[in-house]
């Protein structure tokens, strides 16, 4: 078993970099390489928190997604007076002790904000992604990458099924940016063919789920340093090639299948129950960690999917995360 693993892990991450050089397509199982710095236990800041479209964002490293020219409104909590710089573009004004709002540079990238508290004792490094609009999409593609087309009528009438304002672009340069304290922007990247750049959507709010995830199962002994995300965002393309259901929420950027990783050889989910069968039961205890989550919250927005699925000969087990706003179990 141990070998068939090992084998099975070399294979996805040939295919990873030889698909990432020449922009072929990636296998749907291949686990894609990630550079980590191990877990961080003060990725949180004591005192200082941002607060932004009613989310409480309590890390030292964050990523927020705005269109151009966007006027971003959030608050920072906790520590008073604070000292805040943004960098390479855009502007920030100062509504009273604790509210700003930040004015998106017209101009597609990444931008860095520093915010320190008033003793510099905390701080949160910023990094506010530009998108590039809808519009720019043209017949399913987007700079000679192909998006496809979203539904023309959302699920149930759900404005939560709308195509989304904006894409992210990903580029070699970003691909290992920190969203988080312990996941990057690459992580989340569609397994299609084509050379950079690509295009994803990924919102805030997946990225708080999955950090609390983590932080969970480090807390019971878990040690890892993030999760591996098997699959994350999906073009509709992409997604109708490889048979998905029509309103799959990975089209939308709030939807992740992930598995815990840490043990050689890699590639698979841990033996978490420690029985020496790497299967069901072990994603299960994954599953139970995100239920209690989603019970401990009155955040509507975290209410969406949890699915459950088995190992197979060409991958392991793992489960499906996503916000859809309504219940959902498999």
């Amino acid at each position: 078993m141990i070998q068939k693993i090992a084998f099975a892990f070399l294979l996805a991450a040939f295919a990873f970099s030889s698909a990432k050089a020449t922009g072929t397509n990636i296998p749907e199982n291949t686990v894609i390489p990630i550079a980590g710095s191990g877990y961080t236990e003060n990725a949180k800041n004591k005192s200082m928190q941002l607060v932004y479209k009613g989310k409480r964002i309590p890390y030292s490293t964050f990523a927020l997604f705005a269109m151009p020219g966007e006027s971003m409104k959030f608050s920072v909590n906790g520590t008073g007076l604070h000292h805040i710089k943004m960098h390479d573009g855009g502007e920030i004004l100062q509504i009273n002790s604790n509210t700003y709002i930040m004015n998106a540079p017209e101009e597609h990238g990444v931008y860095r904000v520093q915010i320190n508290s008033n003793d510099y004792t905390e701080s949160i490094d910023l990094n506010v992604v530009v998108m590039i609009p809808k519009t720019e999409v043209k017949n399913g593609w987007l700079n000679g990458y192909r998006i496809g087309s979203y539904p023309g009528t959302p699920l149930n009438n759900n404005p939560a099924y709308l195509p989304p304002e904006g894409f992210i672009e990903l580029t070699p340069e970003n691909f290992n940016l920190r969203v988080s304290p312990h996941f990057t922007l690459g992580q989340f990247m569609c397994k299609q063919e084509g050379d950079f750049p690509k295009y994803i959507v990924l919102q805030e709010r997946l990225i708080i789920e999955l950090e609390e995830i983590l932080e969970t199962l480090n807390n019971r002994g878990y040690r890892a340093n993030t999760l591996t995300i098997m699959s994350g965002y999906r073009t509709p393309y992409y997604n109708a090639r490889i048979g998905n259901c029509r309103y799959s929420r990975h089209q939308w950027g709030d939807a992740a299948d992930i598995f815990l990783d840490t043990r050689s050889p890699h590639g698979w989910m841990d033996d978490l129950n420690g029985d020496g069968v790497v299967d069901v039961k072990d994603a299960m205890i994954l599953k139970e960690i995100v239920e209690k989550l989603r019970g401990s919250t009155t955040d509507r927005p975290r209410v969406g999917g949890i699915g459950l699925y088995d190992a197979r000969p060409w991958r392991g087990p793992f489960i499906h995360v996503d916000l859809r706003g309504n219940r959902a179990r498999w």
